[in-house]
C-alpha cells in the first residue's frame, strides 16, 4: 500500500504540509511521509529552529529522523531572535530549489505564525527594526526592572499578548515595535477568512494531527514534560545558561524560563514542572485555535488510530489529491 502510492505520488510538486498542536506526533508522520515520497522535511517550528536546544524543545533526534534531511532546525544561536520574516526568506528559498527539480516537500511544524509568513507574507507588515525604539526600551528595562511588558501589550493588543509567554521579550518588543510604527496591532484574521486563501492552492495539502478526546491529549503532554525531565531538561537548561547567560532561547522556548527560576533559586521543581505543563496546554489550545480557521486540512486523530493507520491515510490523501491534479 505505501510503496504503490509512494510511486504515484512521487514526482508531484506538492507541498505536504503536516500541522496541528504540540505533541500529536507531527515528526514521525513528516518523517513517515518524506520517505515515501523520496524528499526533505523543512521544520516551522519557533523553538526547533535553536541550535543547542534539544530534550525541551523535542527536537528529533537523528535515529527519530531516519536520515531524512531536515531543514531550518538548529541554524539559529540561542542569543539571536528568528522572526517570522526571518524564517519565511529562507523557507520560500528552499521551496523555490524544490519546485525548480520539480520535488514534493514536506513541511512539518506547529508555529501557525511561521506558515501563514511563508504562504501570505503581505499579511506580515514590514516594519523595519527600529533600534532607536529598541534601545529606548532596554534603557526603561535598565532604569526600571519591574517593567511589564506583557500587560502593556495586552492593553494594546490582547490577541497577541496572548500568544506570547510573558518572559518572551524578544517578541514582545516587536509587537510593540509594530504597534508603534503602525499605529495598530498586527493584523488579525479576517472574518471572512480571506487571509487563508493561500491553503486552497491547488499544490498544497494540509494534513492535521490532534486528540479527539482533549483529556488523553493533556495526559499525554504530561507524560512527555515528566520524560523529558528525567532525561535531562534542567541539566540542559543550566548548560545552556552556563554558556549563554539568560539568552534569547531561554527567555522563548517553552519550559527553559520556569527551569532557570528553578536553578537561581526563585522556584522549587515540582512548582515549575506544574507551571510548564499549564504553559504547553494553553498553547497547544491556541494552536487548535489557529488551525481550525484553515481550510482544506484532513484532520486524523491520533487518539482514534495507529501510527501505521495514520501514515497509510495521509498517504490516501496525498493519493486522492495526485489525481485530483492529473
Amino acid at each position: 500500500m505505501v510503496s504503490s502510492t509512494a510511486t504515484t505520488v512521487q514526482n508531484t510538486p506538492l507541498k505536504v504540509v503536516v500541522l496541528g498542536p504540540t505533541a500529536t506526533g507531527k515528526t514521525a508522520l513528516g518523517v513517515a511521509l518524506a520517505k515515501a515520497l523520496q524528499t526533505d522535511v523543512i521544520s516551522f517550528d519557533s523553538q526547533l529552529v535553536y541550535r543547542e536546544l534539544a530534550i525541551g524543545v523535542a527536537k528529533p533526534t537523528e535515529a527519530e529522523r531516519q536520515g531524512v534531511v531536515h531543514h531550518l532546525m538548529d541554524w539559529v544561536d540561542p542569543t539571536q531572535r528568528c522572526s517570522a520574516g526571518t524564517f519565511a526568506r529562507k523557507a520560500a528559498k528552499l521551496l523555490a530549489s524544490f519546485e525548480a527539480q520539480q520535488r514534493p516537500v514536506v513541511l512539518v511544524g506547529g508555529t501557525g505564525f511561521y506558515l501563514r509568513a511563508l504562504f501570505d507574507p503581505g499579511h506580515v507588515p514590514p516594519v523595519a527594526i527600529d533600534r532607536d525604539f529598541r534601545q529606548a526600551i532596554a534603557d526603561r528595562l535598565k532604569a526600571f526592572p519591574d517593567t511589564d511588558l506583557h500587560a502593556e501589550l495586552h492593553r494594546l493588543d490582547p490577541v497577541r499578548a496572548g500568544q506570547l509567554h510573558p518572559n518572551d521579550t524578544g517578541r514582545l518588543i516587536r509587537a510593540l515595535e509594530i504597534i508603534a510604527a503602525t499605529g495598530q496591532p498586527i493584523p488579525p484574521l479576517e472574518a471572512d477568512g480571506s487571509q487563508n486563501r493561500w491553503a486552497m492552492a491547488d499544490d498544497i495539502c494540509l494534513i492535521g494531527l490532534r486528540f479527539a478526546d482533549r483529556t488523553a491529549h493533556i495526559r499525554h503532554i504530561e507524560a512527555r514534560l515528566q520524560a523529558m525531565i528525567e532525561v535531562g531538561f534542567l541539566e540542559e537548561t543550566q548548560a545552556i545558561l552556563n554558556t549563554y547567560g539568560h539568552c534569547q532561547a531561554l527567555q522563548h522556548a517553552h519550559g527553559y524560563p520556569e527551569l532557570v527560576d528553578v536553578i537561581e533559586g526563585r522556584r522549587k521543581l515540582p512548582d515549575a514542572i506544574e507551571q510548564i505543563g499549564i504553559n504547553i496546554r494553553q498553547y497547544s489550545r491556541r494552536q487548535m485555535t489557529w488551525f481550525r480557521s484553515l481550510p482544506n486540512v484532513q484532520w486524523l486523530d491520533v487518539d482514534r488510530h495507529d501510527p501505521q493507520t495514520i501514515v497509510t491515510i495521509a498517504l490516501e490523501t496525498l493519493h486522492k489529491r495526485n489525481k485530483t491534479r492529473s
